[in-house]
């Protein structure tokens, strides 16, 4: 469904959204055109995930240039992975409405257990945060760093994450890199 709020068509993923939905997309229209910040309140279960989502993808896509990311932070996974089915599910609206949008990314980042790639950290008895830590903290990479031998070019010193390093120093906007 495409609702209009305030000259902005929103997709919105279900049949009809509730009064204080309509009323939370109005606010945050207001907050994001006075260029501001906001806090607006809304009781458990009202459709506050799926009212920010649908109003800020739509703001997003009308004005790309200007406006180009949404960070919603949650508490637990559970609570992120609520916000990637709504995300998902609006995704499929917006498809269904206008077309393919392929202009949205949705990324849902969790702690280093559930993003760890390397086989050293996951079975590290410490655990995987501790040894995530130990291989690309600031201060350990520093050191690892300076350690090197500046006569011959070495990639990643020994000691650090090789992915961790070969993203942070990726000189392009790829966001999945080869192993």
């Amino acid at each position: 469904m495409i609702v209009d709020i305030e000259d902005l068509a929103v997709n919105f993923p279900y049949r009809e959204p509730y009064p204080e939905q309509l009323q939370y997309m109005r606010s945050l229209k207001r907050a994001l055109d006075a260029g501001g910040h906001a806090v607006i309140e809304m009781p458990s279960g009202t459709g506050k995930t799926v009212s920010i989502l649908s109003l800020a993808s739509s703001y997003i896509s009308r004005w790309p240039l200007v406006y180009r990311k949404l960070v919603y932070c949650t508490r637990t996974v559970e609570e992120m992975e609520k916000v990637l089915a709504e995300a998902k599910r609006l995704f499929a609206t917006m498809q269904a409405n206008r077309g393919d949008p392929s202009e949205l990314l949705c990324v849902g980042l969790a702690a280093r257990s559930h993003l760890c790639v390397l086989e050293e950290a996951l079975h590290n008895p410490r655990g995987v945060e501790s040894a995530c830590r130990a291989l690309t903290a600031s201060w350990v990479r520093e050191r690892a760093y300076q350690s090197t031998d500046h006569g011959h070019q070495v990639d990643i010193p020994p000691g650090l994450c090789p992915f961790y390093e070969r993203f942070s120093s990726a000189a392009s906007q790829n966001f999945i890199l080869p192993a």
